[in-house]
């Protein structure tokens, strides 16, 4: 920095540095004031002539309403006039108190002559802050000052300038009218980079780069004769170096008004900017804590309103912070039996940080959006703001640890139980007492495999306050219940606890009906275990709908064991009287497995002897008869995905005849719940060891006297088994126990599915034999046909060349006849085309299907344009007429050339199967859904009802006219085809001797249909 002047000559450039330190001085200081966060006033006050040099002009306006107060803080003594006062005693430290006015605060520095700096400003000012330590730096400066110079030479503005210059922490420049740098300060020369001689005389717009505002980046121009402040520019430095930097321009202006330079003062913004990304993202972590918590945060202002409610309490309330934001916190989500209490504590700890909620946590019960309560701690802490408090509430759900306590108490009391009982019939109505009173359960069953048998009894009952029966109770004395029947079957055949959280719900809970008469709503259960085994079963009844509680199912779980095994225990010395038993049983096992794998083994070269697809099935129902069942049928999945009973066989003959009856009587419905079709549906085995009336209902389908047939029967164990081959389910082996009264179980299942195992691929073997050697057949049958019919017009053609050739050898030629002859001839060769334009047809089906090309066709004209071709063929026969009946018109979407080669088809057959002549009929008509039918009639031979079904497959043809009328059986195949992808169906309906009548029903419009559609629309065609 230059050094100030100590030239006192009173020349004329002297007299201009004077004016022009002077005014710098005043920027100077106006600079200060503006370091200190925005003062009302500066003073400086001295003791050599009991003065106060005023800084700024407002200092007068603010002195007027607090002068008494603040004299009266510095010196103790009063005041004459608003501008001097007496210093006798003046402050050693600095001095922090409020002025009289609202929101003002003044600040006082002692000066080291005993004078003071004082400062005022709005904002609140504490031991510390920039603004205190700034005021500090100035006063010290300028005590130093007043202490090495008279009062009389503090008019040495240059001296005085340049400290006040050096003390500050910013950077400060004073520039010249030019915009060069007359005096810089060390500060600003270190952010600047460069040293204090070389920044001297250096254009200091160079170094800033103002906003486009300000003209030509001159900060003269910038500053307009007032101070201007740039909240962020650019400071570049000369070594390249680019930041950010405050800058506050404030002009020298002379007594005159004349501006003859100005002071900057620039301050490095970084750290600053530092502070705020700090400060944002200790925000951002704030947030992500409130929002990660497990617990509920809620804040809440002092007068008990939320202002903020996190994700927790979001969950924990059930409800969405919008709904709760500004309500009050004691109405939304304190119960109302501890409103007053907490309305009381609230208010006193908002008062003084006293009461119950003062640095402790205190359980109450608070309430959800939905009305439900529960168990909560809350722990109240506020924190401090400019003008008042804001309170954080901690708020932790306490109802995992009500049930944790109650789960841990009612565990050791069955442990105590158990322990202290010496038989299960004692202890038993003691664990339901404990369970129930420990859990709030309002009712409990316990239910008893019954020995010897498949079934469960209810053995003991507890009612809480209750002594009468209701008519749950009475249901569940009357009926027991099997493995897999209803929700306690369903624990059975799972042996894991359940829950069913509102019965008044579709539920698989048999007595439903009977719990919710008795007010019951909930209902758990628990299965006994002991070590192989299920015992029994647990269940428990609530009158209050309880959501579903995984901990406490695995409880139940884990005390369903513990019961279990104390059973178990108290059978110890039984146990020990039956281990011979046992030990036979497992031999018995033993040589039962071996006998297994004898009988597999012996199936095994029974299944392969033969190819033959009948015998392969009885083979397969003897080998089960009576080795592993008393009765087994064998039911297969047909093409048309109805299930047809193909084979069975049973121990007694008498009932094998009426089995075979009743699976004639008495098809399955692929749809049903019979076990046959359920196999057929999932490809997993059912095994029925104790067949029920129950399961008879399955079997029956609400059909009386066939559930009457089968009670009379008498089955008592069935297993149902899907023979599975490359994948896919073929059909179902059912092995039914009657008269031996043997029970299956998982072994004899296993058994089974081995034995269905290699049945599957026998019979599947014995179906692709049999498939393979009807295909050579239809080839076999078919190159007969085709030969003969290629043949037929093949010799008639060569017999006609034969006569045409003679007879053009003739000199003399009849032309009529030679015009006959060549229309036969034309006649046998659009036969002949017919023919391989059927078989190529045949080829694409069979290879991509049929191409349609659909366009706007008149049903009825293409009808009358077919017809004409047959009223008017080279040879007409008299004894045909042709009828059409229909609409003028008949519009739709199709193809209009293969709907000509369909309408040919039955046309041509309805002439050749009506050899006698007659009538031929064709009706066209509207159907339902946007439909069209229509039909041809004739009055021919007519085909029997046997043959029809088979009518519509390739190469088939009715075996009442294969010899008398000539034909391949393709036409009815690929007419089907043709209108199965249009969308429609083809159906005749015929009796020998009257005529037949096939008829089409098609879409109007066209849509192109999948291959499972047209499957689907064939097997109508079929049936």
């Amino acid at each position: 920095m230059a050094p100030p002047s100590n030239d006192h000559d009173s020349t004329p450039n002297q007299t201009v540095n004077d004016r022009h330190d002077e005014s710098s001085l005043r920027s100077l200081l106006e600079l200060v004031e503006r370091s200190l966060d925005g003062p009302h006033a500066l003073l400086v006050l001295s003791n050599a002539d009991e003065s106060a040099r005023i800084v700024d002009n407002q200092t007068l306006n603010l002195t007027d309403v607090c002068r008494e107060r603040l004299i009266a803080a510095i010196e103790g003594s009063d005041i004459s006039t608003a501008t001097e006062f007496d210093l006798s005693t003046v402050v050693t430290d600095t001095l922090i108190f409020e002025g009289e006015q609202p929101n003002i605060r003044w600040m006082a520095a002692a000066l080291e002559d005993g004078g003071a700096l004082v400062a005022c400003a709005e904002d609140p000012w504490e031991p510390g802050d920039r603004e205190h330590a700034t005021l500090l730096g100035f006063a010290r400066l300028i005590g130093q000052y007043n202490a090495s110079t008279t009062a009389s030479s503090i008019s040495d503005h240059a001296r005085l300038r340049d400290l006040i210059a050096e003390s500050a922490r910013d950077g400060v420049i004073g520039i010249d009218t030019d915009g060069r740098c007359r005096y810089i300060n060390q500060a600003g020369a270190d952010l600047i980079g460069s040293d204090p001689d070389d920044v001297i005389s250096m254009p200091v717009s160079s170094l800033f780069h103002l906003p486009e505002s300000a003209e030509q980046n001159d900060l003269l121009a910038a500053a307009e004769r007032e101070a201007t402040e740039f909240h962020e520019v650019q400071l570049n430095r000369p070594d390249g170096l680019s930041f950010p930097v405050e800058l506050t321009v404030v002009p020298n202006v002379e007594a005159s008004g004349e501006v003859n330079g100005a002071v900057v003062r620039f301050a490095d913004l970084r750290d600053q900017k530092a502070a705020v990304v700090a400060v944002e993202q200790s925000e951002a972590r704030h947030q992500a804590f409130l929002e990660m918590t497990l617990d509920s945060i809620i804040t809440i202002s002092q007068q008990g309103r939320i202002l903020e409610f996190n994700l927790a309490a979001e969950e924990t309330f059930r409800c969405f912070a919008s709904e709760v934001i500004g309500r009050d916190i004691t109405e939304t989500l304190i119960h109302e039996h501890w409103h007053e209490w907490w309305t009381a504590s609230f208010q006193s700890f908002s008062r003084d940080g006293g009461g119950p909620l003062n640095g402790r946590r205190v359980q109450i019960t608070a309430v959800r959006r939905d009305g439900s309560d529960f168990p909560a701690e809350f722990t109240l802490t506020r924190i401090p703001m400019r003008d008042s408090w804001v309170y954080t509430l901690y708020i932790h759900d306490l109802t995992e640890e009500k049930w944790n306590d109650r789960r841990r108490s009612t565990r050791y009391a069955v442990t105590h139980i158990l322990a202290e009982t010496e038989s299960p019939r004692s202890a038993l109505p003691d664990v339901l007492a404990a369970v129930c009173e420990g859990l709030e359960w309002d009712w409990a069953a316990c239910w008893v495999r019954q020995p010897g048998s498949n079934e469960m009894k209810l053995d003991l009952t507890w009612n809480v306050g209750q002594d009468s029966v209701h008519p749950l109770e009475a249901a569940s004395e009357e009926n027991g219940f099997g493995p897999g029947y209803g929700f306690l079957g369903q624990i059975w055949t799972r042996q894991t606890a359940d829950w069913i959280e509102d019965m008044a719900e579709p539920n698989p809970y048999r007595r439903s009906e009977s719990a919710l008469e008795s007010g019951f709503r909930s209902v758990a259960a628990m299965p006994i275990i002991g070590r192989n085994e299920i015992i029994g079963i647990i269940e428990f009844q609530s009158r209050q709908r309880r959501e579903r509680d995984p901990e406490m199912l695995r409880m139940f779980d884990s005390l369903g064991s513990q019961i279990g095994q104390f059973i178990e225990r108290k059978q110890v010395e039984e146990e020990r009287v039956q281990i011979l038993a046992r030990e036979q049983s497992a031999r018995a096992e033993a040589e039962a497995a071996e006998r297994r794998l004898a009988f597999l083994a012996e199936a095994s070269a029974q299944l392969s002897a033969s190819l033959d697809f009948g015998v392969t099935l009885s083979n397969v129902a003897r080998l089960a008869v009576p080795r592993l069942a008393d009765y087994c049928a064998i039911d297969m999945l047909q093409d048309d995905n109805q299930i047809q009973s193909l084979e069975l066989a049973d121990v007694n003959p008498e009932k094998e005849e009426i089995g075979r009856q009743m699976h004639e009587d008495h098809p399955v419905d692929p749809e049903s719940n019979h076990p046959v079709a359920q196999v057929l549906r999932s490809g997993r085995p059912i095994l029925f060891s104790d067949v029920d009336d129950d399961v008879l209902q399955l079997f029956a389908e609400n059909d009386e006297a066939y559930l009457a047939a089968l009670r009379d029967i008498g089955i008592d164990s069935a297993m149902y088994v899907p023979l599975v081959a490359r994948g896919r389910t073929i059909g179902v082996i059912s092995f039914v126990a009657s008269e031996s009264g043997e029970r299956y179980g998982p072994s004899d299942l296993a058994l089974a599915q081995e034995l269905t195992r290699r049945a599957a691929m026998a019979i599947d073997n014995a179906r692709l034999y049999r498939e393979a050697q009807d295909a050579v057949r239809i080839r076999e049958e078919f190159l007969s046909i085709a030969s003969h019919e290629l043949k037929t017009p093949l010799t008639t053609v060569k017999g006609y060349g034969q006569i045409l050739s003679r007879l053009l050898r003739r000199p003399t030629t009849d032309p009529d006849r030679l015009i006959r002859l060549a229309d036969q001839l034309q006649e046998q060769l659009s036969r002949f085309e017919t023919l391989i334009a059927d078989l190529l047809d045949v080829s694409r089906i069979q290879q991509r299907g049929l191409e349609l090309r659909p366009e706007p066709t008149d049903l009825v004209e293409l009808v009358r344009m077919v017809v004409s071709r047959f009223e008017y063929p080279a040879e007409p026969d008299p004894r045909h007429h042709f009828v059409i009946s229909g609409p003028e018109e008949m519009n739709g979407v199709w193809d209009p050339d293969r709907l000509d080669q369909v309408l040919t088809n039955l046309i041509s057959n309805a002439v050749k199967y009506s050899p006698d002549g007659g009538a031929i009929g064709i009706t066209i008509s509207e159907a339902e859904n946007d439909q069209v039918e229509f039909a041809v009639i004739d009055q021919g031979i007519g085909i029997p009802e046997e043959e029809q079904s088979q009518l519509f497959r390739p190469f088939a043809r009715s075996e009442t006219v294969q010899r008398a009328i000539s034909g391949v059986g393709l036409g009815l195949y690929i007419s089907q085809q043709i209108v199965t992808r249009h969308g429609g169906i083809i159906w005749l309906e015929s009796e020998p001797g009257i005529g037949s009548r096939f008829a089409i029903l098609l879409p109007r419009e066209y849509t192109a249909i999948s291959e499972e559609i047209i499957a689907q629309n064939e097997s109508e065609t079929d049936r």
